[in-house]
């Protein structure tokens, strides 16, 4: 993201004297006796130009930075006066003679070496910037603004992990208080995907700079990976009244118009961007995803394809693509992108777990395990390829082998905090309870400055069978913690789980009246309500969540299916139906949910479409098998209809005695 030039120079004057716009700044501490000749000389500053850089005219900045060299033709301070506010207006070529002519007077002045990488981080030549990041670092290591140019330069050159590094060094030295460096860490957590973390510090950045349009912008489109499409839309909407013409103001707008099912809108608007901007790879992602939500697989693979060629990072950029892929639900397309990457020099791993984790997606667990194999031996020394290993062994129920992957990994890494948690999950699932708990409070050790490590001890009491010794510890959490919305969502479940509804119920809505933009309380109390046999309450609930979001894909498939019971309200069941498809197309439930109120409708087409990718999605899940299959009875596809409910009884599920009927009846 282009951001303005944010002109970090403070003056703390004790003005002596004033000549011609200039101030004389006196630096030299109380005289002691010693000779004055031990003091540096006054410093002349171009005060009338910092003003106008203050204000923000970089016009008269310039101006006044002119004339005042015009009396000081040696001036390492009018250098850089002019140089910053070339800077600012764009100029680099003025901005590049002023900084070099600083630096031709003073060569070791590391603020004109930050200066001059902030100058090629903005003129896009990254390496450069990294070059004089890291000369003014080696000068000066705690100087912050280095530090985030250099974050910056990295971010740009596809080191992400580096970067994230550099910009916390710059927003630690700054102690907290520059908005500047955690606005370029929240961007950093945004590319990471690790939206939540960046919402939480844009939400900072805006505390402290609530005009920032920039942050506004990056905080709306981050809301929209967490599906908070209303409050992006009133993030766009502010800004829109102040500048218009932001090319990520109209990203932003292209992304909602998507959520909010324009397709069309929003194709015209991310084509209008990338003509603009066609080395800019990001709103050609974004229009990829756009052509996959309008069906043009074809066209999709294209443009992301070129997407990930301009990004600076090609491989992690066709990571990104494959994950694009998996939630549109085209895994084998993903599969086709990822496959590759296994020869990456810097992916290789992340690409094996993607492809095993689509194995296993696909109902291919054996293809998945010698993925991950294959990690292992490119690496037999990577203990978190042991961890992945041993985690998806717990995932097929294989606690022995996982439980083996687990000691390897601590054997390499015996001070990892997530090995103890991970030994704890293994013995949990072994029964070996004592065990368990020892691996449990090691992982909470690990975790000290967490308040809330500890709830991790309750679940592994829950995975036991030790209710009343989780309740416990959840209690005792939130004696300590009584805020925490974790400890007490698990306890109030727990207590549903033991038929203490009405407890459930009210710490539920306790919660959600204390946190009035939170939605999970809310399906928590509905998904009960639902269990409980009271649908009408349920529907209330999950209308209350809408209003706090009304594009969280759990509610709206809830309440979707909920509404799809009753005739009359059908086709809103479908409308919302189709919201939560927009909002998360590759989740299986929601295709599935799709399906049977397409079904219902008496469109069996488009039924069979979404069902049949609902399958792909989650091969075991016997409901959908048995869905589908009713779909292809009324289709008069025996023969496809008797195997998909065969398939479906391979394991219980509540409508089985009904597929029994009709399978019988095929």
């Amino acid at each position: 993201m282009k951001r303005s030039i944010v002109v970090g120079i403070v003056l703390i004057l004790t003005c002596p004297g004033q000549v011609n716009g200039a101030v004389l700044l006196d630096d030299r501490p109380a005289l002691d006796g010693s000779s004055e000749k031990e003091f540096p000389s006054p410093k002349l500053l171009p005060l009338a130009a910092l003003y106008q850089l203050k204000q923000g005219n970089t016009a008269k900045a310039i101006e006044e930075s002119k004339k005042f060299l015009k009396e000081h033709p040696t001036s390492v301070e009018g250098y850089i006066a002019l140089g910053t506010a070339a800077l600012a207006a764009n100029d680099y070529d003025m901005a590049e003679q002023a900084l070099q002519e600083a630096l031709r007077l003073e060569p070791e002045r590391t603020a004109t070496m930050a200066l001059m990488a902030q100058l090629f981080n903005e003129r896009g030549e990254s390496a450069r910037a990294e070059d004089w990041s890291r000369k003014a670092l080696a000068r000066s290591s705690e100087l912050g603004v280095a530090h985030r140019s250099l974050a910056a330069a990295l971010l740009q050159l596809g080191r992400v992990e580096e970067a994230a590094r550099e910009a916390s060094m710059s927003f630690n030295l700054s102690k907290g208080r520059d908005p500047v460096s955690q606005f370029l860490l929240a961007r950093i957590k945004y590319e990471q995907g690790k939206d939540e973390q960046a919402e939480l510090l844009l939400t900072k950045v805006l505390a402290a700079a609530p005009g920032s349009q920039d942050a506004q912008i990056l905080l709306g489109i981050v809301k929209l990976g967490l599906n908070k499409v209303d409050e992006a839309s009133r993030l766009f909407s502010d800004v829109a009244t102040r500048d218009r013409n932001s090319s990520w103001l109209a990203l932003g707008i292209g992304i909602t118009l998507r959520l909010q099912g324009q397709l069309d809108k929003s194709q015209s608007l991310l084509t209008e961007i990338t003509v603009k901007q066609p080395q800019w790879a990001l709103p050609l992602m974004q229009l990829g995803e756009t052509r996959l939500a309008q069906g043009d697989v074809a066209a999709a693979l294209t443009t992301l394809t070129k997407a990930a060629e301009l990004s600076p990072d090609p491989d992690a950029a066709r990571l990104h693509v494959a994950g694009i892929l998996l939630r549109h639900g085209l895994i084998d397309q993903a599969i086709a992108v990822t496959g590759p990457l296994r020869a990456s020099s810097t992916h290789a791993a992340s690409a094996r777990t993607l492809l095993a984790n689509l194995y296993a997606i696909k109902g291919e667990p054996a293809l998945a395990e010698r993925e991950l194999q294959d990690m292992l031996t490119a690496d037999p020394q990577d203990a978190a390829s042991f961890l992945t290993l041993g985690r998806f062994y717990l995932d097929q129920h294989r606690p022995k082998e996982a439980f083996a992957q687990f000691k390897a990994a601590a054997a390499i890494s015996p001070k990892s905090a997530e090995i103890p948690a991970a030994l704890a999950e293994a013995y949990a699932a072994l029964g070996e309870g004592k065990a368990a708990r020892q691996a449990a409070q090691e992982a909470i050790s690990a975790r000290s400055g967490d308040p809330t490590a500890a709830v991790f001890l309750c679940m592994v009491d829950e995975r036991l069978g030790d209710a009343t010794q989780a309740e416990a510890c959840y209690q005792e959490i939130l004696k300590q913690h009584p805020d925490q919305v974790g400890p007490a969502r698990a306890l109030a479940l727990l207590e549903a789980r033991t038929n203490r509804t009405a407890d459930a119920l009210h710490r539920l809505d306790a919660l959600a009246t204390a946190n009035k933009d939170l939605v999970p309380p809310l399906i928590d109390i509905a998904l009960i309500q639902e269990q409980a046999g009271h649908p009408e309450q349920a529907t209330a609930s999950y209308r209350s969540a809408l209003d706090r979001n009304g594009y969280h894909p759990v509610a709206l498939n809830n309440l979707a299916f909920l509404l799809s019971k009753n005739p009359a309200t059908l086709e809103e069941a479908f409308t919302l139906a189709q919201r939560a498809a927009r909002v998360s197309p590759g989740n299986p439930q929601i295709a599935d949910t799709n399906g049977w109120i397409c079904f219902l409708r008496g469109d069996g087409k488009q039924a069979e479409q979404y069902l049949t990718k609902a399958v792909q999605l989650a091969p075991r899940d016997p409901q959908i098998h048995y869905r589908l299959g009713l779909i292809y009875q009324q289709q008069g596809k025996r023969d496809l209809a008797r195997a998909e409910l065969q398939r479906a009884l391979e394991s219980p599920f509540a409508e089985a005695d009904q597929a029994r009927v009709v399978l019988n009846s095929l």
